[in-house]
């Protein structure tokens, strides 16, 4: 997080899918939870009032988010929790029982498996349905009745390798049987793919496509259809092979396209739900350990992970959307923009259109195979596309036509004037709506790629920002545009010849350069501030200097860093600003500039942010993303309200 000297004007309103890179990580330990305790954590489960029990060594820890309390309960190790009806079921080493936790004053701890004729390892899994709840090893499935009061014990032929809920229904493998469904007291062999019967598969996901994906350690991800009886298949061919062998024994969804991957060796993988690698996060980046024994997604979307060395929360804070290659973003995006209800993205190898508004996948226009540089939108009547080759028009949206050959990076269409102003390598055209799309001024200057185009209310002028040829300053005198060029010489405040970038900020425009951001103060300001100072006098008025204007540093935005600070994007949003420093995304707040809850959004080098009611779209050289600011500035995932435990595996056991 860096700190900013900024004072921020607007007050700070909270009704406001990437790659995962390092979420604010918080560890605890025995220094936390018991002095006395065993530093190693095996299972985590949470209740209907969002208290979490992590399951260590002959004890469950009870944490409410404030303190920790400690509750005696199984043998050895803990290795299964799980919360019904107002009670947290735990399983261990030849021991199962419950914790009645509705009165937290009073933790009465119950064992039920004293009738259990013969011993048994531990209990890997705890599921429920209905009254049942059903502890699982790999000697028996035993089936407590909670209305009944006892324990019936179901019997393998060989021995039991994982039990699992999916589709509302469960399942559990047997070794060198198959996968089998789990009604009442009866099993049901559903699908004997030797696989199936081979492999340990650990975890089942069901995904939009009503496929399901099984996860194994040695195999990564395998695809069958929804009910678990069909072929298995590999669902992305080489796109998985992280998974393999990587330790992999369990996972949760975060958000419809993120799965959190546990590991016993390698910490915690991401991947979208395509099975495509989007980040790990281990010892490196905050991890107290890298061995990740149970996983956990709480109601707010917070990941709780048990660990070798104790109890890590992850903030993912994932209300991002990622769109690659899977969904038809191919390319490096640089813009975007909607047309006739339509989604259309300009890449670095032609030209995106939405084809299906359901899952946003999009497809290339054939007719446009160059970089598109920008997508202008003109009233839903026309749609311009910039590019190095011509600039592009269309009716439709489906059918484009040549309208102008050359270089177009960025377009601004002046609605009180009726022109669009467009800006390329070669300079400035401004074209006449109201008179047949004529050209009616150009300026040539030659600035490598321009950076933006934007309005500026207080000095009623355009400004074009570009990477290397300064910023041009384009004003209207009613029958004209004169032009004036800043940056490209020493004296105004800009260093020349480096990028600067324009930006609306209030009833005025910024300038974000590769060392600070700048406010213009034009002529009259300068020689009222002078006035006002008394260092004025009137035979001033004829020294250069007041020709013009200059650049002048906006403290309410800037920071102070020992090292040069690429002000990449200003986004004013009336309640918040949004920005892009140094290629991180954050918004102001007070004196900082909060990158925390963007800290696991790692897309590359960010091109542009582009705001849609409560969401902003990211385009970077890895592709487009959706962002939820509402759930990122609330720092919750409240619409992803979901609570899955998921249990650890002997490590040697893969069948």
């Amino acid at each position: 997080m860096k700190h900013l000297l900024l004072y921020f004007l607007l007050a700070f309103g909270t009704n406001l899918v990437a790659q995962i890179k390092a979420p604010f990580v918080v560890n605890y330990t025995t220094n936390d939870y018991g002095v006395y305790s065993t530093p190693e954590v095996w299972s985590i489960a949470e209740d209907d009032n969002g208290i979490m029990y992590f399951g260590l060594s002959n004890e469950i820890a009870q944490f409410d988010g404030v303190d920790w309390r400690l509750i005696p309960a199984g043998k050895k190790n803990v290795s299964a929790l799980k919360y019904y009806q107002e009670a947290l079921y735990f399983g261990s080493y030849n021991q199962f029982g419950m914790v009645n936790v509705s009165d937290s004053n009073f933790l009465e701890t119950k064992v039920l498996s004293t009738d259990v004729p013969f011993n048994f390892a531990n209990v890997w899994r705890i599921e429920t349905h209905q009254q049942l709840v059903y502890f699982q090893t790999e000697e028996a499935l035993f089936a407590y009745d909670t209305e009944a009061k006892k324990v019936e014990i179901i019997k393998p032929k060989t021995s039991f390798h994982i039990m699992f809920a999916v589709n509302d229904k469960l399942y559990i493998r047997q070794r060198n049987v198959g996968l089998m469904q789990i009604e009442g007291l009866e099993l049901t062999l559903v699908n004997d793919d030797y696989l199936l019967q081979e492999f340990g598969f650990f975890e089942a996901f069901s995904m939009p496509d009503e496929s399901v994906f099984l996860l194994t350690n040695e195999l990564g991800f395998r695809s069958v259809n929804t009910d678990l009886t069909g072929k298995l298949v590999d669902p992305c061919e080489h796109d998985c092979q992280y998974l393999v062998n990587s330790g992999i024994i369990g996972g949760a969804r975060i958000t419809d396209n993120l799965i959190a991957l546990n590991s016993t060796t390698d910490g915690c993988y991401f991947s979208n739900d395509k099975g495509r690698f989007l980040g790990q996060i281990s010892m490196e980046n905050g991890l107290n350990s890298n061995e990740i024994k149970d996983i956990h997604v709480d109601e707010n979307g917070k990941l709780w992970l048990a660990t070798g060395a104790g109890v890590t929360k992850v903030e993912v804070l994932q209300p991002f959307q990622y769109f690659d290659a899977d969904f038809g973003v191919e390319g490096n995006v640089q813009s975007y923009g909607i047309f006739h209800e339509k989604r259309y993205i300009g890449t670095s190898i032609g030209l995106g259109i939405e084809t299906d508004t359901n899952s946003l996948n999009f497809e290339l226009y054939d007719g446009i195979n160059t970089q598109v540089f920008d997508v202008l939108n003109l009233q839903d009547e026309i749609l311009f596309i910039a590019t190095d080759e011509g600039l592009y028009t269309s009716l439709d949206g489906a059918k484009f036509t040549l309208f102008q050959e050359g270089s177009f990076h960025k377009l601004y269409y002046d609605e009180a004037n009726k022109f669009l102003i467009t800006a390329g390598k070669n300079g400035i055209i401004i074209y006449d709506a109201g008179y047949g799309w004529s050209i009616f001024s150009t300026y040539i200057f030659k600035g490598a790629n321009i950076t933006n185009i934007v309005y500026d209310k207080k000095d009623n002028c355009h400004w074009v920002g570009s990477q290397s040829g300064g910023v041009v300053q384009c004003e209207f005198d009613g029958f004209d545009f004169v032009y004036t060029r800043f940056g490209h010489v020493e004296g105004d405040g800009l260093t020349p010849n480096a990028m600067i970038s324009p930006f609306e900020y209030k009833n005025s425009v910024v300038f974000g350069t590769p060392t600070d951001i700048l406010h213009f103060v034009n002529e009259d300001e300068i020689i009222e501030e002078m006035k006002a100072t008394g260092i004025w006098n009137d035979t001033m008025i004829e020294y250069p200097m007041f020709y013009g204007g200059e650049f002048m540093r906006t403290h309410e935005l800037s920071f102070d860093d020992e090292n040069a600070l690429n002000f990449q994007s200003i986004l004013d949003l009336g309640e918040i600003i949004v920005g892009v420093v140094d290629n991180e995304l954050g918004y102001y707040k007070g004196e900082e500039f909060v990158t925390k809850p963007f800290n696991s959004f790692d897309v590359g080098r960010i091109n542009f942010i582009h705001p849609e009611n409560d969401y902003l779209w990211v385009g970077s050289i890895n592709g487009l993303t959706k962002v939820n600011l509402l759930e990122v500035i609330n720092s919750t995932v409240s619409d992803f309200k979901v609570s899955i435990n998921f249990r650890e595996i002997v490590y040697n056991d893969s069948v």
